[in-house]
């Protein structure tokens, strides 16, 4: 199988854990967007990252939540925050497309005052929550994220967070994802 081809599988795979929304099937949709996006040593990422279709990264954008920051009324404990989510989910905000940067910089979640990213989310999931790592937390924001806070529909809340940031990539990937299925 060649690289091209691994990438579609990748794409397809993806897309059926996401949508199954199984607690294990979302830490295998963690590593697999890790694999496409953020792996900068490997084939897939090298795909996504090199080629010549740009790549936007579309999220909604919480209105209320960024009055809320211009008011310095942000709450010190909110293990979620809207601005994550599939443009489609969230009907009543603001869309916007981001770079990869910005995407992996998007705050997704507020433990006690701190705030973590998408990248550090990814992570965590990938590293730490998904045993890459054998289950030990190898940095500070690793070890708060990864512990057992709360959960949304039996799932830790820090899982949970790659259901959004998933179908995200996805829908970032598609035109890609059909460009390279055309050459196939």
């Amino acid at each position: 199988m060649n690289r091209e081809e691994l990438f579609l599988e990748r794409v397809n795979e993806l897309k059926e854990r996401l949508d199954s929304q199984k607690e294990y099937d979302i830490l295998c949709a963690s590593n697999l967007v890790f694999q496409l996006i953020l792996d900068k040593n490997k084939e897939l990422a090298n795909i996504v990252n090199t080629n010549d279709i740009q790549i936007e990264y579309s999220i909604a954008e919480s209105e209320m939540y960024n009055n809320m920051v211009k008011m310095g009324m942000t709450p010190d404990t909110l293990h979620t925050l809207d601005g994550i989510y599939p443009p489609k989910a969230m009907t009543r905000h603001k869309v916007k497309t981001v770079t990869l940067d910005e995407f992996m910089n998007t705050v997704v979640i507020r433990q006690h005052g701190t705030d973590y990213t998408v990248n550090q989310v990814i992570e965590t999931v990938t590293k730490v929550l998904g045993a890459r790592h054998a289950g030990d937390a190898w940095k500070d924001y690793e070890s708060i994220l990864a512990k057992e806070t709360a959960k949304i529909g039996g799932t830790h809340i820090t899982t949970r967070q790659i259901l959004g940031i998933g179908y995200v990539v996805y829908d970032a990937l598609l035109p890609l994802y059909e460009d390279v299925k055309s050459r196939v």
